[in-house]
């Protein structure tokens, strides 16, 4: 939790279970995952463990969570987009299979007073969740860090997008890369000495 934020007092507490994500959580109390995560304090990299209380601005209801949509073995897809220099995305390659908490490089060259966007999109979904926003201009240099636990594993597509001093998509500056995210392995426990 940051040290100088105060999470949303007239919210409802909840405690995580087992297959819960922020992600998951965020489309089921149907608000941005931005807002859960700032109104949680939470840094944007910060993941959610099961017993853990936090706090969200309604119940969750039963969102539209679809199974985890892996690609099949040798199944090739490419970014979408990308052709501006101005909103590219550099690193990691299209497909590339990710764990942890990874950084995305690339361009993201907005006008004055613009800024630009991070979005996810599970493949299960049509719907991209805003995950980052930033607004300094970023050459060939780290975008944002993505920590895939928030999201939940299988094919995700990042979305790079540049928005304007009115809060609109610059027409064809965007920029989509499909990538799969691992599942967590599962934490080795302790043997017993006795």
């Amino acid at each position: 939790m940051e040290s100088d934020c105060e999470p949303q007092s007239d919210w409802l507490p909840y405690t995580v279970q087992e297959d819960d994500t922020l992600l998951s959580l965020a489309l089921a109390a149907d608000i941005a995952l931005i807002e859960l995560r700032e109104g949680n304090c939470f840094n944007p990299i910060r993941s959610i463990f099961p017993g853990e209380q936090l706090m969200l601005p309604r119940r969750p209801q039963s969102a539209d969570m679809g199974a985890p949509v892996f690609p099949a073995a040798g199944e090739r897809m490419t970014a979408v987009g990308c052709e501006s220099e101005l909103a590219s995305i550099h690193a990691p390659p299209a497909m590339t299979e990710l764990k942890g908490i990874f950084a995305l490089i690339g361009n993201a060259m907005m006008p004055e007073g613009g800024s630009y966007r991070l979005s996810l999109r599970p493949a299960w979904s049509d719907r991209y969740t805003d995950y980052l926003e930033f607004d300094s201009p970023v050459e060939d240099d780290v975008l944002g860090l993505i920590n895939v636990e928030i999201f939940g594993p299988g094919l995700h597509w990042l979305r790079l997008s540049l928005i304007d001093d009115t809060d609109e998509i610059i027409q064809e500056s965007f920029c989509e890369q499909p990538v799969v995210f691992a599942a967590p392995q599962a934490a080795s426990r302790p043997r017993s000495t006795s």
